[in-house]
């Protein structure tokens, strides 16, 4: 696949993956693999039985110009339904993320989960408690980014599943309801701004947008500036938990929180070079 692609590059230890940069974006490359285990190669007909969703199993062929579909994924898409291709009874066991996901494609679909599906859904919420934070943060920043986040999360709490994806702020609002409010109208301002430019929207704003309804950040209240700053840091990563976005896109989410609020964040510290330690006879 390398030697197919310029400018790409092997990822990935549970299953190689390549990407390959592409007019600036990144493009996931993969091969078809099997079910009988994480890293072996396949054929077309084996791939597909690794879905998670049948909307989520259509094959195109660029050459033919045809869709290929083992498992009736066009008539779903026709009909309108989200149905699972793995039974209901292991899906969620093999892969938790797989209820993300049905929020996802419900939330920007439309598309109708079935009520057994929904009702699976809920009763397997707590299986998303054992997910790697990696991981976690991998779907919600994707979520973010979508242009679509408000609805996913309205989908995503109406299953249940939204106070495993962020558990602090779940029990913030839980704590008061109104924040949900506050929290959704601020990720709708977001995807507005995601939808209506082309360039990519920094982490920092989208981090900033899901976190600042929480958070106290008045003008009156600042003194010192740095130890404001350092408190906003200390809570916003607590706000985050369970995920673990980079620090610098912390840094910068509370840059421009304070900005927006018209507080000018303090200059970032110098570091101090180490003085080179002396030989001793």
């Amino acid at each position: 696949m390398r030697a197919l692609f310029r400018n790409a590059r092997i990822i990935g230890r549970r299953f190689r993956l390549v990407h390959v940069d592409f007019a600036g974006k990144i493009i996931e490359v993969s091969t078809f693999r099997s079910r009988d285990g994480q890293n072996s190669f396949g054929t077309i007909d084996q791939d597909v039985l690794r879905r998670d969703f049948t909307i989520n199993a259509l094959y195109y062929s660029p050459e033919k110009e045809q869709i290929i579909d083992y498992v009736g994924g066009y008539h779903d898409v026709v009909e309108g339904r989200i149905r699972a291709l793995v039974p209901l009874e292991t899906t969620f066991d093999e892969d938790p993320v797989r209820m993300i996901r049905a929020a996802k494609y419900a939330a920007i679909t439309h598309f109708e989960l079935s009520s057994k599906l929904r009702s699976k859904i809920k009763k397997s919420a707590d299986g998303l408690a054992g997910c790697s934070p990696s991981r976690m943060t991998e779907e919600v920043l994707k979520i973010l980014a979508s242009g679509n986040s408000a609805v996913i999360f309205e989908q995503a709490k109406q299953l249940g599943i939204f106070p495993y994806m962020l558990i602090e702020i779940g029990r913030r609002i839980e704590r008061r309801r109104s924040l949900w409010s506050s929290m959704i109208l601020s990720l709708s301002g977001i995807d507005g701004e995601i939808c209506s430019q082309p360039e990519a929207i920094p982490r920092a704003r989208l981090i900033s947008a899901l976190v600042e309804p929480f958070l106290s950040i008045e003008k009156s209240a600042v003194g010192d500036r740095s130890e404001f700053y350092k408190e906003l840091f200390a809570q916003t990563k607590r706000l985050l938990h369970p995920i673990t976005p980079p620090n610098n896109d912390v840094h910068e989410a509370i840059k421009v929180m304070m900005l927006k609020n018209g507080i000018t964040p303090p200059p970032k510290p110098r570091r101090r070079r180490r003085r080179p330690q002396q030989e001793t006879k």
